[in-house]
């Protein structure tokens, strides 16, 4: 770095390549959805693409001799790599370093690169997308030191550091891998005066490109094929099972008015060891516990007439919502040692839904584990079922079901849709004729695309 303030540069390249690399993103796996919902033969299809990059290939000399490139960065030949979007690139990542690649071809490279990459990756043919990112985030930062050169007053650090940011910011907007990205540059470069400029431009890239698209160029793939990833793990079960599924609706409550001495008749009678406190209003107001309750007997003997529960129980509460994740309401119990949560609306966190409980939790836990089997399992079969042209349904069914009650076999289903699977609670049941619908199930059907809204109508 030739002076402090160039620092401030990196984060704005940064910007830049978080908004190139969500683009790289969208176009790669928007060329992957043209080729998968085109029906033609699958084995042809990478022969298309070939076609296409052939086309792309052809036209190259034509694109880059618009006039605002060199003639010389213009020309074919093979002992030049020529297309530059062809191949690796490395030769390219190589002189973009050296600041020997003029700013107009720079500039071509950023959306013809991607274009070639997403032509080939997305018709089924073989590569990766590490190199590719490279040299999208070289000629980035090849060009934007470009323009900072000349605007600059003063000599500054030139293109070629500008390039090695802009690989590792491109690179880690794509994969999300900060760390990684710093550390292979560094490599590469051997040079650790950079990791300054490299960590301002890859950290704002990485930000950015987190907001625009929450997946990355790699995890995109599974969570379409219904395995959720976060940070490249494997989500917690807990995090994919909703409170309003496992919580206990209109629990057993108790008036603030209600004097503490008829507090261990209520222990007796219902089996709870805790209930939530309403006001005259009929609003959650509290939470009154056995824990209180002893604690009030040590302090009191014998307890007095006039005290009410509204005098003894917590009123500091902690809430969740019914769409909350379980996860989410086990983070809020677990520090506090809660024993339960009570569950609001979100409209009116005054309004009592109901009660979700520790043994709730386990049953959560369970819950969650089915499903990932079944998440498991339809990853198996969605390289069979996109061939197909087919795709899964999960709909949940309400009281306004028609079907509530009735059997499988009196359901009447288009020839082209099959029953998978009925998610109830925490079993996973292979529907059969005689299965009865009830309340509250997620009906998983698999039916050619074209008969969606058939299968809709007719389980809803």
């Amino acid at each position: 770095i030739q002076a402090p303030w160039e620092v401030l540069l990196y984060p704005v390249l940064g910007v830049l390549a978080g908004v190139v690399a969500v683009g790289f993103i969208w176009l790669l796996y928007g060329f992957e959805d043209l080729f998968d919902n085109w029906r033609f033969p699958d084995a042809l299809k990478p022969a298309v693409g070939g076609l296409l990059l052939g086309g792309l290939a052809f036209f190259y000399p034509t694109i880059l001799g618009l006039g605002f490139i060199p003639q010389q960065d213009g020309m074919l030949g093979i002992s030049a790599n020529i297309p530059h979007v062809f191949g690796s690139g490395f030769p390219v990542i190589e002189e973009a370093l050296l600041g020997n690649v003029s700013f107009g071809l720079l500039v071509a490279l950023i959306v013809l690169k991607p274009l070639a990459t997403s032509l080939t990756l997305g018709s089924g043919n073989s590569g990766g997308v590490f190199a590719p990112a490279l040299f999208i985030g070289a000629a980035l930062g090849g060009a934007f030191g470009g323009i900072v050169e000349r605007l600059s007053p003063v000599t500054l650090s030139g293109p070629g550091v500008f390039a090695v940011v802009g690989m590792a910011a491109v690179f880690a907007g794509a994969a999300r891998a900060p760390f990684t990205a710093i550390l292979i540059v560094l490599e590469m470069t051997n040079d650790y005066r950079l990791i300054v400029p490299l960590m301002a431009g890859v950290i704002v890239s990485t930000i950015i490109a987190d907001r625009l698209h929450p997946e990355s160029i790699y995890t995109l793939k599974l969570v379409r094929r219904g395995i959720p990833l976060r940070r490249g793990h494997d989500i917690d079960v807990m995090e994919a099972v909703h409170v309003r599924e496992i919580m206990m609706w209109n629990p057993v409550t108790v008036p603030a008015s209600m004097p503490v001495m008829l507090l261990p008749d209520e222990f007796i009678r219902t089996g709870r060891n805790g209930f939530a406190t309403l006001d005259e209003d009929g609003f959650l107001c509290g939470i009154v516990s056995l824990d209180d309750y002893r604690k009030v007997t040590l302090k009191y003997n014998p307890v007095p007439e006039d005290m009410l529960i509204g005098d003894i129980a917590t009123r500091t509460l902690v809430t969740v919502f019914p769409d909350d994740t379980v996860g989410t309401a086990l983070r809020r119990m677990a520090p506090r040692d809660l024993s339960r949560l009570p569950v609001v609306q979100p409209e009116d966190p005054r309004k009592l839904l109901g009660v979700v409980r520790r043994n709730d939790i386990v049953r959560a836990y369970e819950v969650g584990q089915v499903r990932r089997e079944e998440a498991r399992r339809r990853a198996e079969m969605v390289g069979t079922i996109r061939n197909a042209h087919a795709q899964f349904l999960d709909i949940p069914l309400t009281t306004a079901c028609g079907i509530i009650g009735k059997r499988v076999a009196d359901l009447d289903l288009p020839y082209e849709a099959v029953l998978v699977s009925i998610r109830r609670q925490n079993e996973l049941i292979i529907p059969h004729g005689d299965t009865i619908f009830q309340t509250g199930d997620i009906v998983t059907a698999l039916c050619e695309q074209d008969s969606t809204d058939e299968v809709r109508d007719a389980l809803s």
